[in-house]
């Protein structure tokens, strides 16, 4: 940060503190703040006005959340909408806290990740700010990712929107 300017950074664990520069902000407007926002990262600036001469400009980089890229894979930053599908189907936080097949997902990844013209057929870079049913989310981000969903006794299995081959036949 600037000369003047001041950051104090949240990481989004589970046993974070709140910020106390923020508290104090709050409570100069007579607002008690002492939500320590579990699992949530962020930022705050403080920016003394006696030391800086203008108003600093901000910049951020927002990657979103880590997703598992396999049933038990380390969390890491991805775009990949079947991953991200993935995550909220699992989630017990903001999302279903349900069961996914793995093996569908790895299907709807690799098709997601299929290089078209120099760029990855698929991505998803979108922010859950809204508030709906899970399952209005959950065809949102079946959209994302091309594929269907199934719920096949209990466990969430993906379907990829494209051709395959034939898995039935009539007579």
């Amino acid at each position: 940060p600037a000369s003047g300017v001041t950051r104090y950074d949240r990481l989004g664990t589970a046993t974070q503190t709140v910020v106390t520069e923020l508290q104090t902000a709050a409570a100069a407007r007579g607002i008690v703040y002492n939500d320590t926002l579990p699992g949530v990262c962020y930022s705050v600036f403080s920016v003394q006005s006696l030391t800086v001469d203008d108003y600093p400009e901000f910049t951020a980089v927002v990657k979103g959340r880590k997703v598992k890229p396999t049933s038990s894979g380390t969390p890491a930053w991805s775009d990949n909408p079947a991953l991200c599908l993935a995550d909220f189907v699992e989630n017990t936080t903001y999302g279903m806290g349900r069961s996914i097949d793995w093996a569908t997902v790895a299907t709807v990844q690799a098709k997601c990740d299929e290089v078209i013209g120099g760029e990855k057929r698929r991505t998803l870079n979108l922010s859950l700010i809204n508030e709906q049913f899970v399952e209005a989310w959950l065809d949102t981000l079946r959209a994302y990712a091309g594929c269907w969903i199934s719920n096949e006794g209990g466990t969430i299995r993906l379907i990829a929107d494209a051709a395959s081959s034939s898995v039935y036949t009539f007579d």
